[in-house]
């Protein structure tokens, strides 16, 4: 037991390697840095075509949680007060329920033969495919 520890305290003595040093035979390369294509581009012309971008894509969700909460003849870019009188009548007077019905109904129709139809092939001879 006592040569255990004297031989890990041994090891332990030695000083650690210098990473920068060269082994004979064995140098240390280090690759050099790479000029990427966005080293010498300001950082605003990165930042403002992505918040033109970014500007650009979720306006259109704005605009479409804005008419939906905001009440009818309004014209306040701020939906106050909130009010959910357009799901009501969508869901209640224009019967979107029964089309969400029938979409639901589609969808797992259309989906429940094909996962099954999946399972079954892949059960079927488990030696033929490859895993990823």
């Amino acid at each position: 037991m006592t040569a255990a520890l004297a031989e890990k305290g041994a090891r332990e003595a030695l000083p650690a390697p210098d990473p920068t040093t060269a082994l004979p035979g064995r140098g240390i390369r280090r690759r050099p840095r790479r000029e990427r294509a966005f080293d010498d581009v300001p950082r605003w012309q990165i930042y403002l075509p992505l918040g033109l971008y970014l500007l650009f894509t979720l306006v259109p969700f704005y605009w479409m949680v804005l008419f939906a909460l905001r009440p009818a003849g309004s014209t306040s870019l701020v939906p106050w007060p909130l009010t959910f009188a357009h799901f009501e009548k969508v869901w209640n007077e224009r019967s979107f329920g029964m089309f969400f019905e029938n979409s639901m109904i589609v969808g797992v129709a259309t989906t429940s033969p094909a996962s099954s139809r999946r399972t079954r092939w892949s059960r079927s001879d488990p030696g033929s495919r490859t895993r990823d």
